[in-house]
């Protein structure tokens, strides 16, 4: 009798591990979650308020101090617009609130591929009269209902100031 009752408790076990194996690693006790939403994101490379950005009056590039291990240098400003979850498609660029004297030359459309990512140039000119100021620039990429904005601060000048050593 005992030898009956350690082989159907064997052969208990035994069906108890199959059934774990087999059906236990794709179950779970917690309510389906949906999947995640197909968008893009949007990331401005400016170090402001750290670093000071500066935009030359009669050129055509946003330029920040950026520090680095051999000193400090000037470097240009860029968005990225990323994929996330898969999304794919054109992103419509905007340059809003500009200041007097300053236009944009940024492309108005960017692909972002499946995956990956597009990166832009920030492109303003100050005219040669624009006034010297502080100024604040905001970004804003759409595509269908996704919409999302940044801004970028900086400053009018007649040249770079000298970059500390």
């Amino acid at each position: 009798m005992f030898r009956h009752l350690r082989r159907v408790m064997i052969v208990g076990l035994s069906f108890a591990l199959i059934a774990l194996a087999f059906i236990a690693p794709g179950t779970t006790s917690a309510a389906p979650q949906a999947a995640p939403t197909a968008e893009f994101l949007l990331s401005i490379a400016y170090r402001a308020p750290y670093e000071s950005g500066y935009l030359v009056r009669g050129d055509n590039k946003l330029l920040y101090a950026l520090a680095s291990y051999s000193g400090w240098f000037w470097s240009d400003n860029y968005i990225m617009v990323i994929s996330r979850n898969g999304w794919t498609g054109n992103v419509n660029l905007q340059t809003l609130i500009l200041p007097s004297g300053v236009t944009s030359e940024m492309p108005t459309t960017v692909f972002v591929p499946k995956y990956g990512s597009a990166t832009v140039l920030i492109l303003l000119r100050a005219a040669t009269n624009a006034p010297l100021a502080a100024a604040t620039v905001t970004l804003r990429a759409t595509s269908g209902s996704i919409v999302k904005t940044g801004d970028v601060q900086f400053a009018i000048v007649d040249q770079l100031p000298p970059l500390l050593s």
